[in-house]
């Protein structure tokens, strides 16, 4: 069985390792049905794929699976650690996905910072920074402005992220940005840790 960062990094680089996954799926479907399947799968669909949930499976017949996703990897380290849960609560800067923004770190807010893109593999790697109260104060004031004045298509976890719903008057943001929103760097701050993507969850 896979490590998880290792099971993504090979199937977003759509690594050879396809037998790996059809004898994961052959195992399940015997335990669950008494029997192997006799048809090859047509496509991989990953449901929610930096969760612990599910993976979705299509079969060529058309039947379609939730599959948990223990059967393909641990949510442990090689030393047998627990991966620590980190949520993604909003992104700052954003190209082709992510790079910087809140979370919560086993329920502490943390700043989080790309640090890598692993080409051509394209998994990003963050680093978690601690925040001081008056640096948390700062970030939560400007998000809250930006979600008022132009939406809330960058936060996670609720229904309005789920598409840009546009704000009251953007110019308003973006007057007061451009006169008074403070440079922040805070890859000095302690930090709590190095994780790839496949570790975050982001609920969209």
């Amino acid at each position: 069985m896979f490590d998880k960062q290792d099971f993504y990094k090979l199937s977003q680089a759509h690594y050879s390792f396809n037998r790996y996954i059809e004898t994961m799926i052959e195992y399940w479907h015997e335990e669950k049905f008494q029997d192997n399947p006799d048809f090859d799968f047509e496509d991989l669909v990953w449901k929610d794929k930096h969760s612990d949930d599910v993976i979705n499976v299509k079969f060529s017949n058309g039947d379609e699976y939730d599959i948990p996703r223990q059967y393909f990897y641990s949510n442990k380290d090689y030393d047998g650690n627990e991966y620590p849960v980190i949520e993604m609560q909003w992104y700052s800067n954003f190209y082709d996905g992510p790079l910087s923004g809140l979370a919560l770190l086993d329920g502490k807010k943390v700043w989080f910072e790309c640090s890598k893109m692993d080409d051509p593999i394209d998994i990003r790697v963050f680093k978690l920074y601690e925040l001081s109260e008056a640096e948390m104060i700062i970030e939560e004031y400007w998000h809250g402005l930006f979600r008022k004045h132009i939406g809330t298509h960058c936060d996670y976890g609720s229904d309005s992220a789920q598409y840009f719903t546009g704000g009251d008057n953007p110019d308003i943001y973006w007057k007061l940005a451009e006169e008074s929103k403070p440079n922040r760097d805070y890859t000095n701050n302690k930090c709590l840790g190095t994780y790839d993507e496949c570790i975050f969850t982001q609920r969209k």
